[in-house]
């Protein structure tokens, strides 16, 4: 595994996101935690991290975020986004 890859794969984790966007904090310690990290030096995943491209940050115009209705505990419907392909890297137990 890459280390773009396991940063993809922390992209598509919904933890991961805020009304902002991506949390940039969150993706950082999965990258560090993630077991296949540590054939990659310090440098390396600092780098890969600093110069990670953004078309492969989901968003809208790639088809990675997608805009749906959700309806509200009193009846109205408002507009949300959503990860296209959703994954949990850090499952809560």
């Amino acid at each position: 595994m890459t280390i773009n890859e396991i940063i993809i794969e922390a992209l598509h984790d919904p933890q991961n996101w805020d009304e902002d966007g991506v949390n940039w904090n969150f993706i950082d310690s999965d990258l560090w935690l993630h077991p296949e990290s540590k054939k990659f030096s310090d440098d390396e995943k600092i780098l890969s991290l600093d110069n990670f491209p953004d078309e492969l940050i989901p968003s809208i115009e790639n088809g990675g975020l997608y805009i749906h209705p959700f309806t509200l505990m009193d009846g109205t419907t408002e507009s949300r986004v959503s990860l296209t392909n959703p994954r949990v890297t850090h499952p809560v137990k």
